[in-house]
């Protein structure tokens, strides 16, 4: 290679490379990061840990003692909603009307497991901690009442109150078993 051609190449090579050099020398400027908006309590309140700590300890309160402390749950579940920020630059009627679904629905589960929940949940509370649940002793003026569910007599044991002209006949010399007091 020629003296000429050898500085034509260098020169071609250094051009090349200071186009490059040059856009990595001075590169984009990116915008400052945003600081967090200061939500405070709210952002504190609508915290998932939050949020699940104190519908746990709702429900259990709720369904145990005092029923309307499920409209805590009720709450957290439209704080959570409101923090998934799913509704953000929707239509306010649109956001109203999802509000009120949720709030409809989560309104009747709670209630639903409430009625399902709440009197096995409170006999088990009261067994649990050593006190023998209320029985109903009836009045000298009510009369009693039979129970809903006859307790069959001995060797009665399949047949129901209904079939008795379907029973098999009883044998004219039972045996006795041993166990039975003479």
């Amino acid at each position: 290679m020629s003296k000429r051609s050898r500085k034509s190449s260098r020169q071609r090579l250094a051009n090349q490379s200071k186009g490059k050099l040059d856009t990595r020398a001075k590169p984009q400027s990116f915008a400052p990061p945003v600081p967090k908006e200061a939500g405070g309590l709210i952002d504190f309140i609508e915290h998932p840990l939050f949020l699940a700590g104190v519908s746990i300890v709702g429900v259990i309160v709720g369904v145990v003692f005092y029923t309307p402390v499920l409209l805590v749950c009720v709450v957290c579940i439209l704080l959570a909603l409101h923090r998934s920020k799913v509704l953000r630059g929707q239509a306010t009627l649109l956001q109203a009307t999802a509000y009120g679904i949720v709030l409809i629905l989560s309104v009747g589960l709670l209630w639903g497991v409430d009625v399902l929940v709440r009197k096995p949940a409170r006999e088990y509370l009261q067994v649990a901690s050593g006190s023998k649940p209320p029985i109903e002793a009836p009045n000298a003026s009510v009369p009693a009442r039979p129970p809903s569910i006859p307790v069959p007599s001995p060797g009665q044991l399949f047949n129901f109150p209904g079939m008795n002209s379907m029973a098999a006949p009883q044998p004219a010399n039972p045996v006795r078993s041993m166990s039975a007091p003479v």
